[in-house]
């Protein structure tokens, strides 16, 4: 099935969650706890959000419905809580941004994660993870409170001097941020150091930004690629010949580039690009595959197909790779404008507005 008019997609590993451009929300997957039970009459929707387990909806009158698991208060929406402007859902907890730059947060609070920092204003953005809360503010800085790998109390230390953030990529345990003079900046939480937070000295000039699980990709002004972190697959190896690079993608252990001339180049934990790929426009790097999407608007997938994630079709027989166009039921996916890949799914965004999932 396809959706049409589709304005924002959120998801997790066990539903997907789509807004319309008329404020309606769809939901499919297993939803087991009644995450793809939207509430009925549901309707002048303006933005979704999807956690562990459960899933929000903002309304254009600025207030919040909420439904799903609800074990740890999660659906419980602050009574009074009025003038949101967007919403982010945890593991098994929620957030919510006022119109005042203010944040409310409700349900688990296990990690510390709905304990907003006292004083916290001039926020513009936010997000959460699993047990993790974050907030951009006005000033570009960054505030994130909540797990912390246990070494500590309170909001997690960010980096001195942060700001003017402009792009954000995140690994397994760290995130990296791009500036506005274009430098970069990395932390992690405590545990395995693999270099992941060691920007290379010297590394100016960035316009982009991707991050692996343990490993970190940068594409400068002159599209040269510069790579850091863990290497146990050669993921931080870029090809010496490599350049005049437009787009960069991470994932796992591997890393994907597209040239200016509209050919992929990928290097670690996959294999390689198939002979004859040209005229890409954009990439997309999921765990062990891959996708390109052409400037005829249709969309080229290889690596490991199991769930049918690089194709569309599941192979028969063992090892489970592919390499092909895109098919869904049977039909050419044509008139695509973007593509993004998970770890074992992928979606594209239409000419028309719908998404479809594969």
């Amino acid at each position: 099935q396809t959706l049409t008019n589709v304005a924002a997609v959120s998801g997790n590993y066990n539903c997907s969650l789509a807004l319309t451009a008329d404020g309606k929300v769809a939901g499919w997957g297993n939803g087991e706890y009644g995450e793809t039970n939207v509430p009925p009459g549901l309707s002048q929707v303006m933005a979704i959000a999807v956690g562990g387990c459960h899933c929000l909806a903002l309304q254009s009158n600025g207030t919040v419905v909420a439904w799903g698991l609800n074990n740890q208060g999660q659906t419980n929406v602050p009574p009074g809580l009025a003038n949101v402007v967007a919403v982010a859902a945890g593991g098994w907890h929620s957030l919510a941004l006022r119109d005042d730059g203010t944040v409310v947060a409700w349900g688990s609070n296990d990690y510390g994660q709905t304990n907003v920092p006292a004083g916290l204003t001039n926020v513009v953005a936010i997000a959460a993870d699993q047990y993790n809360s974050l907030a951009l503010r006005r000033d570009g800085s960054l505030l994130v409170w909540g797990y912390n790998d246990w070494l500590w109390d309170g909001p997690m230390p960010v980096p001195a001097g942060l700001s003017n953030v402009v792009a954000m990529a995140a690994g397994d345990l760290h995130v990296t941020v791009l500036q506005g003079d274009g430098t970069v900046v990395c932390w992690r939480a405590p545990g395995v150091d693999y270099g992941q937070t060691h920007v290379p000295a010297g590394l100016t000039n960035v316009v982009a930004i991707a991050a692996g699980e343990n490993h970190n990709l940068a594409l400068r002004a002159d599209g040269t690629v510069v790579a850091w972190g863990r290497n146990n697959s050669g993921q931080i190896n870029v090809p010496t010949d490599l350049s005049k690079v437009v787009a960069i993608d991470a994932n796992d252990d591997h890393s994907l580039a597209l040239k200016a001339d509209g050919t992929v180049r990928t290097w670690g934990n996959t294999g390689a690009v198939p002979g004859g790929i040209t005229n890409v426009v954009a990439i997309a790097a999921g765990q062990y595959h891959d996708l390109a999407l052409k400037g005829d608007g249709t969309v080229l997938g290889w690596g490991y197909n199991y769930d049918g994630q690089a194709t569309g079709v599941r192979p028969t027989q063992y090892p489970y790779t592919s390499f092909g166009e895109v098919t869904i039921g049977g039909q050419r996916l044509t008139n695509v404008v973007a593509v993004a890949a998970g770890w074992v799914h992928s979606m594209a965004l239409k000419a028309d507005g719908s998404v479809v999932c594969w």
